[in-house]
C-alpha cells in the first residue's frame, strides 16, 4: 500500500467522513437517500446506455444520432457534435 496507509477502506472513509458526506456513504447499511446528484447520474447514465447500445460497430456517429433524434424529435445534425464528444470521452477513458 505504501505512504503509511493502513488500508484502502480506513482511508476512504476519513476521506468520505471529513467530507461531512451522508449517512448512508459512511455507513454502507443504511438505505442509500434519492438526491439531485444521484437523479442527475441515473438521467446520464439512461442516456449513455442508451448511446452504448446503438454502437454495434455497423452504425456511424451519423447513424446513430439519426436514431436518436427520430426518438427525441431532434434535428440530427445538431446532435452529432454532442455523440462525438461523448464516444470521444467514452473511447479515452
Amino acid at each position: 500500500m505504501g505512504c503509511g496507509a493502513t488500508t484502502p477502506w480506513r482511508d476512504t472513509r476519513a476521506f468520505v467522513t471529513e467530507l461531512s458526506a451522508p449517512a448512508w456513504l459512511i455507513n454502507m447499511g443504511a438505505p442509500v437517500q434519492p438526491s439531485a446528484p444521484l437523479a442527475r447520474l441515473h438521467r446520464t447514465s439512461v442516456i449513455a446506455a442508451g448511446i452504448l447500445s446503438l454502437a454495434d460497430g455497423q452504425r456511424s456517429i451519423r447513424d446513430i444520432a439519426r436514431v436518436l433524434a427520430a426518438s427525441s424529435q431532434t434535428d440530427a445534425r445538431a446532435l452529432e457534435p454532442e455523440l462525438r464528444a461523448f464516444c470521444t470521452m467514452a473511447d479515452t477513458e
